[in-house]
């Protein structure tokens, strides 16, 4: 999954609007807009601050949907269903 795939799924899951991600990660509104496009790529830097602002490690950037979708439903304390706990 692409950095600008993955961006758009986390921002979604915390239920942020890009306003709301830019003001908790001190990054432009456009310039998120630009990374969920593929338009641009983050520095390392621009990658923290925006997994700060999300409430995720960095590392959230690589997960596969399927397993941070697991961890976050883990961590809020609902259950996977049976298809999700044998992928």
């Amino acid at each position: 999954m692409s950095f600008a795939n993955r961006l758009r799924e986390l921002r979604d899951q915390v239920g942020m609007s890009r306003q709301q991600l830019a003001d908790a990660s001190g990054i432009g509104r456009t310039t998120i807009r630009d990374y969920e496009q593929g338009k641009r790529q983050p520095l390392l830097e621009s990658a923290f601050k925006l997994a700060a602002g999300l409430g995720v490690k960095v590392t959230a950037f690589e997960e596969t949907p399927t397993r941070a979708t697991k961890k976050t439903r883990a961590t809020k304390g609902t259950k996977t269903t049976k298809k999700e706990q044998h992928q």
